[in-house]
């Protein structure tokens, strides 16, 4: 059984619908669809005041890395864990991983809409995540796949990838999920880039992500998924680059590109049940794959069916579903 080592966050996870028109009690209501019209919502109270109503969906696990980790479990790996992992919801989690807790979660509230999502956190508690505490709790490192997720949340991943990635098997995949890096530096984004060095780094990436790396290259942000792909893989120290949003998905390695038309392939969910969490299910879909060696074809397809049926449904994609 292939194994992975995944780090280092982990949220409680809020869910809600903004209420548009209510009918009645309860979900009798119609919400609001779409970002930008919440943003509309919000620009007319300008200078004035207004009551917007949050409707819970659901509390769930949360967090990059955990929601990873149970992907990856559910298509077969053995999951070491380590993150901010000191709450019940947590003994919910496949027995086929194992934890490391570093302390309390952080929480996320999650306002969602069928373009997108707007994450409200809470992450003060990611400043427990620190290179010697990591340290402490690391597990033996004899791993197929080593995943550090939510770069932006933890202050002092650099630190941990610059202490950790001399000390991984020079054969294992190292993956890399910046999680919005908007709100740090440039400088902090561009070091993380130079001490990112392993044989084989995969960077995972959203539309939103690629374009702000791209800016800060001062590469066209308006190209298609694919080129954008090639340019960041041309340009950054990782061997592998792959982008997904909503309708596509791309993937470059220096030698070949991939794409995958999700509206062709039906892979478009235009009424999604859940949309948190739809990017860290396509990351374990697509690492899944490239762990068996398949295609970046076949990976791009394998994470968008799993993304895909966790958007609609909820519930992740398990093998032979």
């Amino acid at each position: 059984m292939a194994s992975a080592l995944v780090g280092f966050d982990g949220f409680v996870d809020h869910i809600f619908q903004v209420v548009d028109q209510r009918h009645g009690t309860g979900q009798d209501f119609e919400k609001v669809r779409s970002i930008s019209a919440f943003a509309q919502r919000i620009t007319r109270a300008a200078g004035k005041s207004t009551n917007i109503e949050l409707y819970p969906v659901e509390t769930r696990i949360g967090g990059n890395g955990p929601i990873l980790a149970q992907a990856l479990a559910t298509n077969g790996l053995h999951v070491d864990l380590i993150g901010t992992l000191d709450h019940p919801i947590f003994q919910t989690l496949s027995p086929k991983i194992q934890q490391y807790s570093l302390g309390v979660p952080g929480v996320t509230n999650a306002l969602e809409f069928d373009d997108g999502k707007l994450l409200l956190g809470v992450t003060q508690p990611m400043d427990a995540v620190t290179q010697s505490h990591v340290l402490r709790v690391l597990p033996s490192l004899m791993h197929d796949l080593f995943c550090f997720t939510n770069w932006t949340m933890i202050v002092q991943m650099n630190d941990i990838v610059q202490k950790l990635l001399p000390q991984l098997p020079q054969n294992a995949l190292c993956f890399f999920d910046l999680a919005d890096p908007e709100k740090r530096s440039p400088e902090d984004l561009l070091q993380f880039f130079e001490i990112a060095l392993h044989p084989h780094m995969i960077l995972g990436l959203n539309r939103k992500e690629a374009e702000h790396i791209l800016s800060i290259l001062h590469k066209n942000t308006d190209a298609d998924l694919t080129t954008m792909a090639s340019t960041l893989q041309k340009h950054l120290p990782f061997q592998e680059v792959f982008i997904h949003d909503t309708r596509s998905c791309a993937a470059s390695n220096g030698e070949m590109d991939a794409f995958i038309d999700g509206i062709a392939e039906n892979f478009y969910v235009e009424s999604p049940k859940t949309t948190t969490g739809a990017g860290d299910h396509f990351n374990a879909g697509y690492l899944t794959a490239r762990l068996q060696e398949q295609s970046l074809i076949k990976a791009l397809h394998h994470g968008f069916q799993i993304s895909s049926h966790f958007v609609r449904t909820g519930e992740c994609l398990s093998p032979g579903e």
